[in-house]
């Protein structure tokens, strides 16, 4: 990803971020006010400069063409895809399946750990750019919930294949994350 659309990622992301915060407090205000009429006609009327502003930042962008299409969600499938391609960069993932040396998929250790949860992403073709994402969308997930380990002095996500068997994330070829990969709309 290049430095221009991280700029306008983080550009955008802090415009909805202000936002949500102040729906948050739009919504605390009007339920805390003991004048909820004139609470709420304040507040709406600063809600609509404030949804004007996103409007325009995201026409501004490409999110909304000049017709009017497009919308926060626009933003939200492109800021998710910056994100997963952006993991992706940083925490590179080798490895194949062999079922760790198992004859069956029920007597996979990520099997009886998983369950039928594993079970799509073992039973996909094992070349396939769909199987590699869904291995990188597992391996995502548990960095997210704060599952890590200590490699080689650096920390990594944990992976549910065992060692010597499967996909884990190359600790040498692991790097920063230029912006918040887990962020979302």
């Amino acid at each position: 990803m290049n430095q221009a659309d991280i700029e306008k990622l983080l550009l955008c992301r802090q415009v909805i971020q202000v936002y949500k915060t102040f729906n948050k407090l739009r919504a605390l205000a009007i339920i805390t006010s003991t004048d909820k009429p004139a609470t709420t006609a304040c507040i709406e009327v600063y809600r609509t400069e404030e949804a004007l502003k996103l409007n325009s930042l995201l026409k501004d962008q490409g999110f909304i063409n000049n017709d009017g299409e497009g919308s926060v969600a626009t933003f939200s499938v492109w800021n998710d895809v910056c994100n997963f391609e952006t993991y992706k960069e940083c925490r590179p993932i080798q490895g194949t399946c062999d079922l760790c040396g198992l004859e069956e998929l029920k007597d996979q250790p990520c099997f009886v750990k998983y369950g039928n949860a594993i079970f799509d992403c073992a039973a996909k073709p094992r070349s396939t750019d769909s199987y590699m994402d869904s291995i990188y969308k597992e391996v995502m997930r548990v960095e997210k919930e704060g599952a890590k380990m200590a490699v080689d002095g650096k920390i990594l996500p944990v992976s549910y294949c065992l060692e010597g068997h499967g996909y884990h994330v190359i600790p040498e070829q692991c790097r920063d994350f230029p912006f918040d990969v887990f962020w979302r709309v």
